[in-house]
């Protein structure tokens, strides 16, 4: 999970990004007083950017709340979460502006609790002054701490939305801006950007949140920034050089100053080859019973405990079994081996295991879920299988999202032995279920299936 946050405390020049179909640029400094006491800024920039989507929060804590900085750090933290759980597909419907911005106006609202308690435990004894300290206090029991925002997310064109997908949120007068090429299309908006408007931990959320839905044929680059830039906001462009742009961000000092320029690019370098958002761990998300496909497959299993497949291991394992016929038709042999015996790596065993490819028949399923093919195999495990039959092992117990680019390069997934594969329709292993494979099943990859997860199905104690 690439998720990357601009820490509070120190300045942060105009840096560059790149991830995928995403480029980015991005600048943090607190103000002069902040810097010249010590003291950490109350803005806070975190984005999470990977192939399929591009994510982010800039949060403007406020200043005469509660240490704005906490409250900036709250929202920033749940509006990147909720954004990168929207479903992936086409799932979400044009016009669904105002039914997002009411979720995500819940969500908040929730926060208020959580929130509260983290503020009542901030020890105010360090505070030396008693006036600034009584200060303090009041604002912690009248306003809590307080925070306002832009936030959103952007697909790249896919198969599902061949348009691509931009959807933003703002609330109070932290702005953003639209551009396509060199042309300003913040009009789109149709944006006010109102100081009344925030959150709070004692009030939740006050004022309307906003919402913008759009796509790429008409954008390319979002341009979000706090109301400590808005001195240079007529200046700022794509096409501002990054040495002009820090020095434009480096004559401001009066306010907190967050920036941050997400630019979509038409083509991307390898993005077939980034499996990062695939192969990475994530946290397990809690599977909920739902009643099983029966499929039962009777075979002698082998296994062979490995935790990846070496490079070497695809050269030498036909050549060693090619060696093995020659030797065998001149020493008058008339039968092989079944196969040669499996081949261990040193790394620590995760019950990963690799097929050979299988023998197929039709079979019926009891559900009108899918229709499954049973494999006969030697191995056991759950695997991404490619058109030239190279495997891709699915981790047992772990959520595996699937990047569009790599899953449209995979002809099946294929399930051996005592495990069950369950598909989503969303990303992190939520929402509907649309596949559901168990032992011998083969099964294509299709493009409605964002994430899989693969679970050891326990034996009866009569086994």
């Amino acid at each position: 999970m690439a998720i990357l946050e601009l820490d509070q405390a120190y300045e942060t020049p105009v840096t560059e990004y790149q991830r995928g179909p995403f480029r980015l640029r991005y600048a943090y400094a607190r103000s002069k007083d902040c810097q010249d006491s010590g003291e950490r800024g109350q803005d806070y920039l975190v984005w999470r950017v990977e192939p399929a989507r591009a994510a982010f929060a800039l949060c403007d804590g406020v200043g005469q709340s509660f240490f704005g900085g906490l409250g900036s750090q709250i929202v920033g933290e749940a509006l990147i979460e909720w954004l990168w759980k929207l479903p992936l597909d086409n799932a979400i419907k044009e016009n669904e502006t105002k039914k997002l911005a009411q979720q995500l106006r819940d969500l908040l609202d929730s926060k208020k609790s959580s929130a509260t308690k983290i503020i009542q435990e901030k020890d105010l004894q360090s505070v030396e002054s008693d006036i600034i300290r009584d200060a303090l206090e009041a604002r912690k029991q009248q306003r809590g701490t307080q925070s306002n925002f832009v936030c959103g997310f952007v697909d790249p064109p896919s198969q599902h939305r061949p348009k691509g997908l931009v959807m933003l949120f703002w609330l109070g007068d932290a702005k953003i801006q639209l551009w396509q090429a060199q042309t300003n299309k913040s009009s789109l908006l149709e944006a006010s950007w109102n100081k009344q408007e925030g959150w709070s931990s004692k009030f939740g959320t006050f004022g309307e949140i906003h919402a913008f839905q759009g796509t790429a044929e008409v954008l390319d680059c979002i341009i979000a920034h706090s109301d400590g830039v808005d001195s240079l906001q007529k200046k700022i462009s794509p096409d501002l050089s990054t040495e002009k742009l820090q020095t434009g961000l480096g004559t401001l000092g009066g306010d907190d100053v967050s920036f941050l320029e997400l630019r979509m690019l038409s083509t991307s370098s390898d993005i077939e080859d980034d499996l990062v958002s695939v192969v990475r761990n994530t946290p397990n998300i809690p599977v909920k019973v739902i009643k099983q496909i029966e499929t039962k497959v009777h075979t002698t299993i082998k296994t062979v405990e490995i935790g990846r497949v070496p490079a070497w291991a695809k050269i030498v394992f036909p050549l060693a079994m090619i060696l093995t016929a020659v030797i065998a038709y001149f020493a008058g042999l008339r039968s092989l081996p079944e196969s040669p015996p499996p081949i261990a790596t040193t790394n620590t065993p995760s019950n990963i295991y690799v097929p050979p490819i299988p023998t197929l028949t039709a079979t019926p399923t009891e559900t009108a879920v899918e229709t499954l093919v049973v494999a006969t195999s030697e191995f056991e495990g759950a695997f991404l299988i490619s058109a030239d039959s190279q495997p891709i092992p699915v981790v047992v117990n772990v959520c595996m999202n699937l990047d569009p680019a790599v899953a449209a390069a995979h002809a099946n997934f294929e399930v051996h032995g005592p495990y069950v594969l369950t598909g989503y329709s969303s990303m992190s292993c939520e929402g509907e279920k649309v596949i559901l494979i168990r032992d011998g099943a083969r099964h294509p990859v299709r493009g409605d299936i964002l994430s899989v997860r693969v679970d050891l199905i326990p034996s009866s104690p009569s086994q």
